[in-house]
């Protein structure tokens, strides 16, 4: 993975400062039945949810499972994206571990923000390969990538600071990979097979 400056916190204002727009600007791109199978999936096949007690808290549901609906045919990309979900299940137990600790909010500080790095290198390796192939939805795409990490980001500065919203930031970076990756990831996954039908996905899951 190459670098990618968006993965820093002092950048955050000049590069995000104005991209805001939820997950539902994605989903509202399918019509409703599909809007209904990919959130069906997102909570079934994605997410683990172990018999627990009714008032259990939202990180005790928010593990991720790479499992076959989240492999797109690009191997380079389905592998970065099981060690962004790997990077976030150690996150979730970390943070479940630490609910109760005195300092739990600078732990879970340092614990988080590696991830934002790995995200982001993917990203850039992502955007590489869409630009290599000539994708109509670039752009689109980049301000998808862009999005995320300004509002987890900014998230995360707000949870520093005040000590509140650890959990709610999780769950979101969760939903958001969950989502991202089975629907904008996917639908790029099917543009390029399209484009490419006579390589094999390994030929063209690569931009190097």
């Amino acid at each position: 993975m190459g670098s990618n400056p968006i993965a820093s916190k002092s950048g955050i204002g000049s590069l995000f400062g104005v991209i805001r727009a939820p997950l539902s600007f994605v989903l509202n791109k399918y019509n409703e039945e599909k809007q209904k199978t990919v959130r069906k999936s997102i909570w079934e096949n994605s997410i683990q949810q172990p018999e627990q007690p009714r008032n259990r808290r939202l990180l005790d549901i928010a593990l991720l499972n790479f499992d076959e609906n989240f492999i797109i045919g690009l191997p380079e990309i389905d592998n970065q994206h099981k060690i962004i979900m790997i990077s976030y299940n150690t996150i979730v137990r970390d943070a479940l571990q630490l609910r109760k600790s005195k300092n739990a909010t600078a732990q879970l500080t340092s614990k988080i923000r590696p991830i934002f790095q790995i995200i982001g290198e993917h990203f850039s390796d992502e955007e590489a390969l869409m630009r290599a192939h000539k994708f109509p939805g670039l752009l689109n795409h980049i301000c998808q990538h862009d999005q995320f990490m300004c509002d987890s980001l900014s998230m995360l500065e707000v949870a520093d600071e005040r000590s509140i919203g650890f959990e709610q930031l999780i769950f979101f970076i969760g939903a958001w990979i969950s989502g991202h990756i089975l629907i904008t990831d996917r639908y790029f996954s099917n543009f390029l097979k399209s484009q490419c039908h006579d390589d094999s996905a390994a030929d063209i899951g690569s931009h190097k």
